[in-house]
């Protein structure tokens, strides 16, 4: 099965990444990409010079520039690369396929080692979620898994796990020690994390600066979690 990515940056993230094949290009004007041709061309990519409807037809925001790829290669759950200390995130239940490429390149740029999908997930909407992600799915390791396995993995390898909820005996997240081995779990916009996922981690509220009785929306408590990870880190 293939499928297509749009525009110059999801171009490069799709021959960088060495996450799926890149079977073809098309370009409507060489001369504003001369690089990604060239890096095409040194690859043995079969590139074609296609008029600008051909590209609107796969959807907006091209630039001129559009890449024909493979499936996206997954890690097994136990094989997947962590860091010293690990830093991994569990995204389940994202609803919408922009939401789900913020929250990855909210991930990649904070230093996250790799999420774990639920198996129904959105990597199938390539083209949305690598161009709201700015390439960040095609980099950052990935596996497919429920959250009651991962959650299981982590325990047995000594991560602390903390989920982002806004319920009953929460903890702030700037009471917590983020700096050892640690799985974020990530849950949707409407259903969040299952109860019984919940009852075996730390759940954290992100605090706010006024009072305020609504939740923040997926993207943003993830930006916010992973950023308060990676400054605990550096400092």
């Amino acid at each position: 099965m293939t499928d297509h990515v749009l525009g110059a940056i999801s171009v490069a993230a799709v021959h960088e990444g060495g996450v799926r094949d890149v079977i073809g290009l098309l370009v409507s004007r060489p001369e504003r990409h001369r690089s990604l041709v060239a890096g095409a061309r040194g690859r043995g990519i079969p590139i074609e010079v296609v008029d600008p409807p051909v590209l609107d037809a796969l959807g907006s925001g091209h630039g001129g520039i559009a890449a024909t790829v493979g499936p996206r290669r997954f890690h097994d759950l136990a094989d997947l690369p962590m860091g010293s200390p690990p830093f991994v995130a569990h995204l389940d239940g994202i609803e919408d396929p922009f939401n789900f490429g913020q929250a990855v390149r909210s991930l990649h740029a904070a230093g996250c080692d790799g999420a774990v999908l639920a198996p129904r997930n959105w990597t199938t909407a390539t083209a949305t979620v690598t161009r709201s992600s700015a390439g960040a799915t095609e980099f950052l390791p990935m596996a497919i898994a429920e959250a009651e396995d991962v959650v299981a993995l982590a325990h047995d390898r000594g991560l602390a796990v903390v989920a982002g909820a806004a319920v009953p005996g929460a903890v702030d997240l700037w009471d917590l020690d983020l700096t050892g081995p640690l799985l974020v779990l990530v849950g949707g916009e409407r259903r969040g994390i299952t109860r019984s996922v919940l009852r075996q981690v730390t759940p954290v509220r992100v605090p706010y600066g006024r009072p305020w009785d609504r939740s923040l929306g997926t993207v943003a408590a993830t930006t916010a979690i992973a950023f308060e990870v990676a400054r605990q880190r550096r400092h």
